[in-house]
């Protein structure tokens, strides 16, 4: 007795079309992309909901800022007035805070300042640029949407000169740095807040041993003491 094999009910427009989508799924999914996805995406997704799951704890979370900033460097009477003391760039920081309160900051900072002929030397511009990294706590209060932080931060600065002429060699330093200072957030958001107003003091140590070419008009170590004692103000968004 031959068994007759049974026969599936007609499939409907809509079933028949949900089939046809699932194949053309599972064909464009090759056993390549499978191991790209595996390798890849999956990781992304769990670092992603890891971090979502450390700022969503009240006592860990990251906050990243940018902006604006601005530079008065003492250069010891080598620029003339205020304005060729000063210049301005950006900043870039970012803080865990392991409590609610206090928290590591790496901050990073670049300005720069073009010199037109006459200012430094009389006969050429020079172009400079001024960087720094450092490392340390902060510590924030909560008032509501009102957030004070100050910090003590460490680490380096790096200095870059040349004069504005064709064939000009680019000379550059780098000196141990720090900056104690504090700001005001406002909380906006949840997750977003403006950065008001950050001021620091900012201490470079380019030593009086640290020389650049005669054409650049900066005298050894900057400003010839061998310690900067310099200023900065920066505002800009936080991100967290």
């Amino acid at each position: 007795m031959v068994a007759q094999e049974e026969s599936s009910p007609p499939l409907s427009v809509g079933q028949s079309a949900r089939r046809e989508s699932l194949y053309v799924d599972l064909y464009l999914v090759t056993p390549k992309m499978e191991e790209t996805m595996r390798k890849v995406v999956l990781p992304i997704l769990l670092f992603l909901f890891c971090g979502a799951y450390a700022i969503a704890q009240d006592g860990a979370k990251v906050e990243i800022g940018a902006g604006w900033n601005y530079l008065h460097f003492d250069t010891g009477g080598a620029g003339k007035n205020v304005s060729e003391d000063s210049t301005s760039g950006l900043f870039i920081d970012g803080t865990f805070y392991v409590r609610k309160w206090v928290g590591l900051t790496a901050d990073f900072e670049y300005n720069q300042k073009n010199f037109p002929a006459g200012t430094l030397n009389p006969a050429l511009g020079v172009d400079s640029n001024l960087l720094s990294l450092m490392f340390g706590p902060r510590f924030k209060g909560h008032y509501g949407r009102v957030e004070p932080f100050g910090h003590g931060l460490f680490g380096f600065a790096r200095v870059s000169v040349k004069p504005a002429e064709p064939g000009a060699i680019n000379t550059s330093d780098t000196a141990f740095a720090m900056k104690f200072g504090g700001g005001v957030d406002v909380a906006v958001v949840r997750h977003f807040a403006v950065r008001v107003g950050e001021l620091n003091y900012y201490l470079t140590k380019f030593g009086t041993t640290d020389c650049f070419p005669a054409p650049t008009g900066f005298p050894c170590g900057l400003n010839g003491k061998g310690t900067q004692n310099n200023f900065t103000f920066s505002t800009g968004i936080v991100i967290r």
